[in-house]
């Protein structure tokens, strides 16, 4: 019988089947992976918006994410909306315990319509306990400041931040670059590009450092 790679995808559930556990599901499931899923919180939304996020307790994501580790044995995790610090203490935990071969976190911090989704606290634990675990970070610009605690505002900025960031915590820190006339750079090709003057309206997600 032939075993399908597995990925854990440990996010918050859109109803609208745009963004969160149902995007996740629908990527892995298309790149021909088994899609298994623990889910931080319920959200009210939209192509429009949030309006609303109810968070599942921390206790509910730590068992949703050991039935799946103690009997599927994901090969990969990917982490993405965790809104408060202490689902990201049990998330840790798992993942200390269980110990998946590869871990990719999205911070998902804030809406694509400006709703704030993690609180203070939670960045900071995420910075302590979660980005020790991981094998791949991918913030835009805009998280990546807040992860970071400085503003980011050029290549050589992201470029100085990664140095000295990454050999703290995960293997890798980058982000593909999304411009606003739809165009996607690959990360290599954004390093060989000036910034432009209105960076913040023409980029959202830049690369950082992977080594």
């Amino acid at each position: 019988m032939k075993k399908y790679p597995c990925v854990l995808s440990i996010a918050g559930s859109d109803c609208s089947g745009g963004a969160g556990i149902q995007a996740d599901i629908k990527t892995i499931s298309a790149a021909g992976v088994y899609a298994a899923s623990a889910v931080t919180a319920v959200t009210v939304q939209n192509t429009c918006g949030v309006s609303d996020v109810f968070p599942v307790p921390p206790q509910y994501v730590a068992a949703q994410i050991e039935a799946v580790m103690s009997d599927i044995h994901p090969d990969a995790v990917k982490i993405g909306m965790v809104s408060d610090a202490d689902t990201v203490r049990a998330i840790a935990e798992c993942l200390s315990r269980f110990k998946p071969r590869y871990i990719v976190f999205d911070p998902v911090m804030v809406s694509s319509s400006g709703r704030k989704l993690m609180s203070d606290e939670a960045v900071t634990v995420i910075c302590q306990e979660l980005f020790p675990l991981c094998t791949l970070i991918t913030p835009n610009i805009d998280e990546a400041s807040m992860l970071l605690h400085r503003k980011i505002t050029t290549v050589d900025e992201m470029k100085a931040a990664a140095r000295e960031h990454v050999p703290r915590r995960a293997a890798a820190l980058c982000a593909v670059v999304h411009r606003a006339d739809g165009a996607d750079l690959h990360p290599l090709q954004a390093l060989q590009q000036p910034l432009p003057q209105k960076q913040h309206q023409q980029y959202s997600n830049l690369p950082l450092w992977n080594h």
